[in-house]
């Protein structure tokens, strides 16, 4: 279904920036010399290899963890920041034009400490106009938010699950710019909550879909989920997923996909070629990217990455 909202007017100048735009930057987050997990560091250090051998990349590092990063990624550009976090997607900043200038929107993610004020430091370092998202008991993540190039805009159902979000959803979908907003549900028992686990949204159209075993509680979940996009004129590419046993899916819809480079999470399981094959006959050059830490922490490659605009 979708969201009833009063979006923004037709005559508004205001659209979001549209998800799958190519950056001038990608940016990543180093937190310390790591979160206390090796295998997690070395995965994402992994990714930001890759990452900046074909694109340019800005790594935010703490000052203590500046010398190691800068050996491991030499090609990279080093920012110091105070951070706990690598999920850059979450506390990232919201990208949006206003005709030919762009905004950052920091909306509130619900955590505590530097990381949620580097939206703003990123509107002063691109030189471009900063807001603090309206409604603070609106807990909208990176990682539950897409939008595309006629500004309908995706969310996850928890987004404004609090009844008290209610009160200022129309007000944060104006602020995000939103013509439209679909609605779109999570996978039973997942953790996070956010679309980016099943749902990537692409140019043409076109949407990035997890597939699971039919019968499957998830599968039914995203039978809704495709009625959802297909509503909204979608054509569907479907990857196959397995269901987990534990509640921690294996996503390979949480990929970072630039132009026709798809930077695609693996986790050593039967399902990963299968994956793989999927995003390669769509017509993406696959880099494989190992991801099992990391979604133990519930997150992969989309979660840990994000887009700087110019």
């Amino acid at each position: 279904m979708l969201l009833l909202c009063s979006c923004a007017t037709s005559s508004s100048t205001l659209f979001p920036v549209p998800t799958f735009t190519h950056p001038e930057k990608v940016m990543m987050a180093f937190p310390g010399c790591g979160d206390g997990d090796a295998a997690v560091t070395e995965e994402v250090s992994f990714l930001a290899e890759r990452i900046a051998a074909k694109y340019p990349l800005v790594v935010y590092v703490s000052a203590a963890c500046r010398v190691a990063v800068q050996a491991r990624l030499p090609a990279a550009e080093l920012r110091v920041a105070d951070l706990r976090t690598y999920w850059i997607r979450d506390y990232g900043p919201f990208w949006v034009r206003d005709q030919h200038e762009l905004r950052v929107i920091d909306h509130h993610y619900g955590r505590s400490g530097g990381d949620d004020d580097l939206p703003r430091r990123i509107a002063v370092e691109q030189g471009v106009a900063h807001a603090t998202g309206v409604g603070w008991q609106v807990n909208l993540a990176g990682g539950n938010f897409q939008a595309d190039a006629s500004g309908r805009c995706f969310l996850g159902e928890t987004v404004f699950k609090n009844p008290r979000a209610q009160t200022t959803r129309s007000r944060v979908l104006r602020q995000l710019g939103c013509r439209e907003a679909v609605s779109l549900k999570a996978l039973p028992g997942e953790r996070t909550g956010h679309i980016d686990l099943h749902t990537q949204i692409l140019a043409d159209q076109r949407a990035l879909v997890a597939a699971f075993p039919a019968g499957s509680q998830a599968q039914h979940v995203m039978e809704i989920n495709y009625a959802r996009l297909r509503r909204a004129g979608y054509q569907l590419l479907k990857i196959p997923h397995a269901v987990p046993g534990d509640g921690v899916y294996a996503s390979y819809i949480n990929s970072l996909l630039i132009d026709s480079d798809g930077f695609v999470p693996v986790y050593h399981l039967p399902g990963d070629e299968a994956a793989l094959a999927a995003y390669r006959e769509i017509g993406f050059a696959v880099i494989p990217i190992p991801a099992r830490a990391m979604m133990r922490k519930y997150g992969a490659v989309h979660c840990v990455t994000h887009s700087i605009y110019r």
